[in-house]
Order: C-alpha cells, then structure tokens, then sequence
C-alpha cells in the first residue's frame, strides 16, 4: 500500500455514475489491483481534446479501449499517479509531472516537500531537479524559514540532520538554497522556473559545518589547475587546497569528471583510486607531480600498531536462556537476510538489531512480517562510540548477548581509508568488545568481510580504503581471538538476490551496468563472471556460525558457499525475458559505443555506471573468465553445498525479471 513519509496516502474515493477509471503504466497497460500508475479518466463527461492545440489533445487524450461500450472511446490522462484499492477504492499517491528520477530512484517532490515542512524550522518548501553541467543532477530544496530559526546557529543542518532520520537517504537534498520569500506568479502560485540555484559558495559550507578546513590559496601552478577542476565540476565558487574532495560535496559520479579532467590537463594517466589516495587539491596535485609520493597524501600510521587490539577487562555473570542475537548492519542488503535467517532458525529466538535510522527499521520490520515481534530495532551510529546507543541500552547488550553478527560497514570504494575507519574499523572493535564482556570468550563474534582482502599479497594493504579497513578489522579480531575470543569470519562475494525471489542490493554493480543497458537498449558483450552467492545462501552461513553450539576461541576464516555467476548467461536471461514480454530486443554494441551512449545519457543510472567504470576495465568486462573464478572458488574451498547448486537457468531469470522490474526501457 503507498506511504508517503510514514503515513498512509490519501484515498479519494469511488469513480462516479457514468465515469469510467483506469491505472496505466508507462507503456499504457492496466494494472493490476495495488499496482501504482497514471490515473485515466473516461465516460460521457469527458471532453474531445484541448481547442487549437493539436498536440497536447494527442498526448492526453488516448482511445479507450478498456470500458464497456456505451461510456465513450475517449480516456483523459490526469497526469494523477493513484493505485486502485481491492474494492475499487482509489488512492492518490502524487502528480507524474512532479516525480523526479534521480540515481535510479524516482522520487514524489511533493513528498519531500512535505517532510520539509514538517520541520519548525520550515515555513515553505520546494524540491526540484537541477542539471549541473559537470557535478550531474542534484535534488535541490528551495526553503524560507519560519521565525524560530533565528535562534538556531545552523538551521540548514538542523533541518537535514531531521530529514535524515525520516526519509531514505537519497531523498535528502543535496543542496539547500535559503531564500527570504518565494517568488510568486500574477496568479498567487510559487514561480518554480524562477528557482536557480546560485553558484555553491564555500562560506556557506562552512557555514554549515560540512567544511572545517581553514582557507588555503594554492601555491603552485599544480594545485591552482586541481582546485580550479574541482570548483567547476563541483559548481563551487572558491575552493581551498586543503578542502577535501568529499567534503565539499564530491562523490563517485564527480570524481569520474574530475579524474578525466586531470588526465586531460596533466597528461598522465591517474590511478583508480587517486582521490582516495589524495583527497585534497594539495595532495592530489603532490601525487600528480610526483613531488613527494602518493603515500604522502594519506595520514602516516604505524599499521603494525592499527591492526591490533586489546579486549577489556570482562567480569563473569551468568547468561540469559534467552539473550538475544546482536546484529549489525540489520538495515542492509545482508545483514537484514541474516535476521531473517536466525528466526527461522529458532522459534524462541530474539534479536537486537542495530539499524542506521527508523526508516532503516521500519523496513526491516515490514520485510520480516510476524517475525518482526521478536526483534528489537535499535537506531545507532557504527561511527560513534558505543555505536552511539543511550548507556543502558550498552549496559543490556553487555550483560545478555547470546552472539554478535557485525555485518555493519560503510561499502564506498572511492573513500580513504581515513574517511572510513570510524565506521569499517573502530566499529568492529566495538562489536568485539560487546562480545567479550558478555560472554568473557563463551559468545562468539561473527564476522562478515569481503573476498576483496584475498586481492592482495599475503602483508600487503589495499590501496582501496574499504578493503583495508577490512584488512585491519580482520588483523585486529585476529589479535582479539589470541585474547581467548571466538572470532569466526566469513569472506563474502557477491551477495544476489535470494533464491525465493526479493531485490537486487540497490547499489550493487551488477544492477546498475545491466540496469543501464536496459535503460539505454545497448549493451556490450558482458563476458565477465563473479564469484558469487544469493543472500540467503550466505545468511543460512552466517546463522550457522552465530548459532554454533559451545564456540570454541579461536580465529577462523571462512567462505559462504559460491559458485561461478556469469555475466553472458544473465544477458541471455534477459533476453529471454524481453521476448517474452514482446518488447524490443537489447542491441549488442562495441565498448566504446557503449560508454558513448553512457556519456550521452542524462539518467542517473547511466551516471552511476559510468562513474562505476573508473574502477572497472571494459576489457576485463568483455573476456570470459569463468575456468579463473571457477578455480578461484575450489582454491578457497567454497564450492556449492546443502541445497544449493549454484546458479541455473530458473535463477538467472527470475533475477532477470526482477532486474526489468527495477528500470523502464527508453
């Protein structure tokens, strides 16, 4: 059923006699009951087309083929999305000309503006689109403030710390433009065209406590062209040599920008993760001149030190016959398949699970259904001490924890490793800690790392920031388990959706190059393969090693079972699936070709693909690899096993459909 930020929307009624309604979809088919769509309106009132013009008569009014003769040939398009109820009750949902697709979600303006107003701070608010011409589209706020706000230092922030906690993150603006008043039409109504954001002034981020950083003026001819390119692509007005790029607003979608401009300028060829390397304009410009070295950009840290860590002191207590299981990370793709995992594991079983937000929980409960009242939400923070829980909540878990499952992390490939410790690193130690004191080696910790450790040589760190965090998080649980701490981990690949059908993981990459290619007809010819596991195959893993009886201390490593997951099987799947819905066939195209259509595209999903392509090689994507994952995953010992027997041709389509369900064709 439609919610609208947290609530049920509204329901406006029964079509009237002599009135005919409809839903459509985008390609003009009828839902089905509960399925969202255009509001269409038949029947003896209404009108034949708009007079003297031709054109918009064509695109809203359309023949009716659905209502029973007798109630006029004629459908009127109200440009209402609503979704028929069972019993014929209609619910209205938001207009179609004020959605907003924005990184491959689509998002009701009306909807966030009504979050915003809901703030004290808050008197009017409009939500809009803008195209910046390097930094790409951005969800933009038009705000005037009430009265109140005055006595706020911040206001904006306060405002977005709120919005966090109530709507999904990609619903939250990127930018807030505080306007006195709203300009106005001769007829009374707010003038959205006159909304133009200004250019994005750096006191105004400082301001608002995004930028700490004391101004620098660059010195050198190489740092003046770095904070030049990360101004324009950015759309800031001034930028220091200090400013790091992600704190000023940068992201992977920018940073490919960024990258090719600093290629093209210093004609060089930069690595992958040159901006997790050097985030500033002073030290990206160190690492491009060679003055100095890329492992001068970074903070210098004594890694032997890094990676150890030393358990607290742990009073005995006797455990509760029915402490309950602590996961975190239980908003997430795996950590939410690991919760429903452990209750269907035990009737009787309870858990703590820690989520970012109360969307996060919200969602959670909602996808475990009855289950959901045996499960206790927690709303944290992974960076935050104590994981940012009120002190009696801490106290509770210390003194009844039956296991601790850390699936928790902050999965971003394009930040420091600085930038990620809080929450990769410290986090972890803050899960083994828990464990320790609960159960003084009796309660073991679960932990779920990435097949992305096994990239480099044995003592040798990632440059990537997020396999080195997971680098020094398993370092340090190695050094907890010397302590007498059961420590299991369990190196994940690439979690799929599950058997029995559900989501792909928004933000994985599998989705957003295919998703791409279904948006834009084209497609490269994907040879690649990944070793890879649906989601409940390596929560059944993950359960069995929280719910082992008598865990022994000790440091273990181990796989969930995996098979070979191919690229050109799932674009075969595909294509099964388009022809059977008799739509148009996906083109097989040259890379190059690809990547154009890429660059010409203005969605978000072809955004996000292209900005995944800097840390990705076309010529790598389009050979086949399967005999080397194959040989892989036997090297590791995590072959296919209890019922599961990798991937057939039943899973490659129903992933397919899944995928189709998630992105309109073009």
């Amino acid at each position: 059923m439609p919610m609208r930020h947290g609530s049920q929307a509204p329901a406006i009624g029964h079509p009237i006699t002599n009135a005919f309604v409809t839903i459509l979809d985008e390609d003009l088919r009828q839902c089905v009951v509960g399925q969202q769509g255009e509001l269409c309106i038949g029947g003896a009132g209404v009108a034949r087309g708009y007079l003297g013009r031709p054109e918009v008569t064509r695109e809203k009014f359309i023949h009716d083929v659905w209502s029973d003769p007798g109630m006029g040939r004629v459908l009127y398009r109200t440009g209402d999305q609503a979704v028929m109820l069972p019993g014929g009750l209609l619910q209205f949902v938001g207009r179609s000309d004020r959605q907003i697709a924005l990184q491959g979600f689509r998002i009701e303006a009306g909807e966030v503006e009504a979050v915003l107003m809901g703030d004290e701070l808050v008197r009017e608010a409009v939500v809009k689109r803008h195209d910046y011409e390097s930094l790409g589209p951005r969800l933009l706020a038009f705000v005037t403030l009430r009265e109140r706000a005055r006595d706020s230092e911040h206001p904006v922030e306060e405002v977005r710390s709120r919005m966090r906690e109530r709507v999904p993150a990609y619903m939250v603006p990127n930018q807030f433009v505080v306007l006195d008043e709203m300009p106005m039409t001769p007829n009374g109504k707010i003038d959205e065209k006159a909304l133009v954001p200004p250019a994005r002034s750096r006191e105004e981020l400082v301001a608002d406590e995004q930028l700490t950083a004391a101004y620098r003026a660059p010195g050198t001819q190489a740092e003046r062209r770095v904070a030049e390119v990360f101004a324009d692509v950015l759309a800031m007005d001034l930028v220091g040599v200090d400013d790091g790029f992600f704190d000023i607003g940068g992201d992977s979608l920018a940073g490919v920008a960024v990258m090719a401009r600093l290629e093209k300028s210093f004609e060089t060829t930069l690595p992958t993760d040159a901006l997790q390397q050097a985030p500033t304009p002073a030290a990206l410009a160190t690492l491009i001149t060679g003055t100095g070295g890329a492992e001068q950009a970074p903070s210098s840290r004594d890694w032997t030190a890094e990676g150890r860590h030393e358990l607290p002191f742990a009073a005995p207590h006797p455990m509760p016959a029915d402490a309950p299981v602590l996961v975190t990370g239980a908003g997430g793709f795996v950590g939410g398949a690991v919760v429903a995992a452990l209750l269907a594991r035990d009737p009787g079983l309870t858990i703590d699970a820690l989520v970012h937000s109360p969307a996060g929980g919200d969602r959670l409960r909602e996808r475990l259904g009855r289950d959901a009242d045996r499960v206790s939400i927690l709303v944290g923070d992974l960076a935050q001490p104590g994981f940012g829980l009120p002190e009696a909540t801490t106290r509770r878990l210390a003194e009844s924890t039956r296991a601790v499952v850390h699936a928790g992390a902050q999965v971003n490939h394009f930040k420091t490793y600085e930038a990620l410790r809080a929450e990769n690193v410290e986090a972890t130690s803050i899960a083994a800690d828990i464990a320790w004191i609960a159960g003084g080696g009796a309660v073991p910790l679960v932990f779920t790392s990435s097949i992305s450790v096994e990239d480099e040589e044995p003592g040798r760190l990632s440059p990537n920031g997020y396999a080195r965090g997971k680098q020094i998080a398993e370092r340090r649980l190695e050094d907890a388990a010397a302590q007498g701490l059961p420590v299991r981990v369990l190196r994940v690949g690439r979690a799929l959706p599950a058997r029995g059908g559900g989501a792909f993981n928004p933000n994985d990459t599998l989705q957003i190059f295919f998703g791409a290619c279904l948006e834009l007809g084209a497609t490269p010819d994907w040879r690649f393969c990944e070793a890879a596991h649906p989601v409940d195959v390596v929560a059944a893993a993950i359960a069995d090693a929280a719910l082992a009886p008598d865990p022994a201390p000790g440091f273990e490593i181990s796989h969930p079972p995996m098979a070979v997951w191919s690229s050109a099987e799932f674009l075969a799947a595909l294509r099964r699936r388009l022809a059977e819905r008799d739509e148009p066939e996906l083109r097989t195209v040259p890379w190059e070709e690809w990547v154009a259509l890429l660059q010409a595209d203005g969605g978000g999903t072809a955004q996000r693909a292209l900005a995944l392509l800097s840390a990705n090689d076309g010529a790598a994507l389009t050979t086949d690899d399967a005999a080397t994952t194959a040989a892989y995953v036997a090297s590791i010992g995590a072959g296919e096993a209890g019922d599961w027997h990798g991937f057939d041709a039943a899973y490659y389509d129903m992933i397919a459909e899944e995928l189709l369900g998630m992105h309109a064709r073009v």
